[in-house]
């Protein structure tokens, strides 16, 4: 634990790591959310500017008062499995505004009423909606074989009135679109993993460049404190040689002239002796202040 706390570049190589996943993992999530919703507004889009245009040119105001029977069913129904089924559109239905089935490529569906769904309230009210789905409500129970499906809703509109007289639902197959998807997930998988990989070991060598000059710059600065410590303890040394050898000197000097002040009375040629002593006595060097502190007592 202490190297890990110490040492910079496990600290960055542990973070950066964990970071630079989730950073991939959630760009991959953002990326893959995006297709697919790219892919659903181009069905949505194929649905209503293709299909749906198509399909509108066959129906008439009358069309949508009543449920289709008969010839009219027939007729329109063949119309739908030339024109309109293929591999991608599984099949549709006509709603009128009330809920009521007006038309299903499911014959057994025409003339029957549902609860008005978020989906098909929003294209009779002009709009257009989609969603990926299995069915499950009520009204799909025949389309539930078909697996996951997109189901697009679009208004119909027809030159007059303006309003909408009814809605399509066009079921499209999602497994072609969801095989687009797979691919493209794939790819985007591979390349931010190897993006994530090419950025990581990126950070991790310009962080060990600069852990190794640090490294390097605290190795220099220890030897250079070292050098300096045994060039203190030199000086030191040699500090205190010397205050011991003045102590010495100045010792020997005050013995002398004590010996010579006892004779000075007695001996003219010494009387110019002591204050030669005097004069090297207060030459010789004082010790330092602070000495102690130094550690150069004795």
């Amino acid at each position: 634990m202490k190297t890990l706390r110490e040492n910079l570049l496990v600290q960055f190589s542990i973070v950066s790591f964990f970071v630079t996943v989730a950073t991939a993992l959630l760009m991959t999530w953002g990326l893959t959310t995006i297709t697919r919703q790219n892919i659903l507004d181009e069905a949505k889009n194929e649905a209503v500017d293709t299909l749906a245009d198509r399909v509108l040119n066959k129906l008439t105001p009358a069309d949508l008062q009543n449920p289709m029977t008969g010839q009219r069913y027939d007729e329109f129904h063949r119309f739908v499995q030339e024109s309109v089924v293929s591999r991608r559109t599984a099949r549709i239905k006509i709603w009128s505004r009330d809920g009521r089935v007006i038309y299903s490529t499911d014959k057994g569906q025409v003339g029957e009423q549902y609860p008005i769904k978020p989906e098909l309230a929003t294209a009779l009210g002009g709009g257009t909606a989609a969603e990926i789905s299995v069915p499950s409500s009520a009204e799909n129970a025949r389309e539930r074989l078909l697996g996951t499906l997109i189901e697009v809703y679009a208004p119909i509109i027809f030159s007059e009135p303006r309003q909408p007289a009814g809605a399509f639902e066009i079921y499209q197959y999602y497994a072609p679109f969801a095989e687009f998807i797979d691919r493209t997930r794939e790819a985007i998988y591979l390349f931010a993993v190897m993006a994530t990989i090419g950025f990581y070991l990126a950070l991790f060598l310009i962080v060990r460049r600069g852990w190794n000059t640090i490294q390097e710059q605290q190795r220099d600065l220890t030897h250079r404190v070292r050098e300096i410590d045994g060039l203190n303890r030199i000086t030191r040394s040699y500090l205190n040689q010397r205050y011991w050898m003045s102590e010495e000197i100045r010792k020997l000097v005050e013995n002398l002239n004590s010996h010579i002040s006892i004779a000075h009375s007695d001996c003219p040629i010494c009387s110019g002796v002591t204050p030669s002593l005097v004069a090297v006595l207060e030459s010789l060097p004082t010790p330092p202040s602070g000495m102690s502190s130094l550690g150069l007592t004795g």
